[in-house]
């Protein structure tokens, strides 16, 4: 899960226009090793017979993974990636998800392998992977599901929250910044009601593992 941190910072550098050639190689060549392994499964263990761990584990340890192909697009293994990564993203959202929208582990534990999952859906479109459509038809549903879920406003506290119930703890929802990006060209109307419920929560840009995004304002 640090790793899918650190491909945010990765993609800043290589927008850097004073970058040196052989600091860009170097970086895409650490990007290159971890679309390999991540997309091993032999490494991840669905090859292996191995328990791959609870449901929102193994979308944290995976589902970022596009937002990493999607700067290697000269790789010679991209297409195979995008294949793949495009696959077991439907999978796990037809898994994992009812079909009114509900998630398998709702509920702000929900965010610990979802908005990571947000990261790859947003590296997906940007691949211009095929087949993505009933992808986002799935992400639209949950996030419709997931709006409906916010408490009504709390005057002592001035916020809105995702409330806690089964395995989760309230929150105040700072993932919902990914989510409102990860749906802003494929339906606008939606991903600016998320953008609306993070800035009623506070705007925060922190999660879990020092998730923290300083640049998101």
């Amino acid at each position: 899960c640090d790793i899918q941190a650190q491909i945010s910072y990765m993609d800043d550098l290589l927008a850097t226009q004073t970058l040196m050639e052989d600091e860009r190689n170097e970086i895409r060549a650490k990007i290159a090793l971890i679309c390999y392994l991540f997309c091993e499964q032999d490494v991840t263990g669905q090859a292996t017979g191995g328990h791959a761990g609870l449901s929102n584990m193994v979308l944290a340890r995976q589902l970022w993974l596009p937002a990493a192909v999607a700067l290697v697009p000269d790789h010679p293994m991209y297409k195979k990636w995008e294949d793949y990564l495009t696959k077991l993203m439907l999978f796990r959202f037809a898994d994992n998800m009812a079909p009114c929208g509900t998630w398998y582990e709702p509920g702000t534990y929900q965010e610990w392998g979802y908005h990571r999952l947000a990261a790859g859906l947003m590296g997906l479109e940007s691949m211009k992977a095929p087949g993505i459509d009933p992808i986002f038809k799935y992400h639209e549903a949950c996030m419709d599901y997931y709006m409906n879920t916010l408490t009504p406003h709390d005057s002592r506290w001035n916020a809105r929250m995702i409330p806690g119930y089964g395995n989760s703890a309230t929150h105040y929802a700072g993932p919902l910044a990914d989510f409102a990006a990860s749906l802003a060209y494929h339906n606008p109307k939606l991903a600016s009601n998320l953008k609306w419920a993070w800035i009623a929560n506070g705007c925060g840009n922190d999660f879990m593992l020092g998730m923290s995004k300083p640049w998101i304002k």
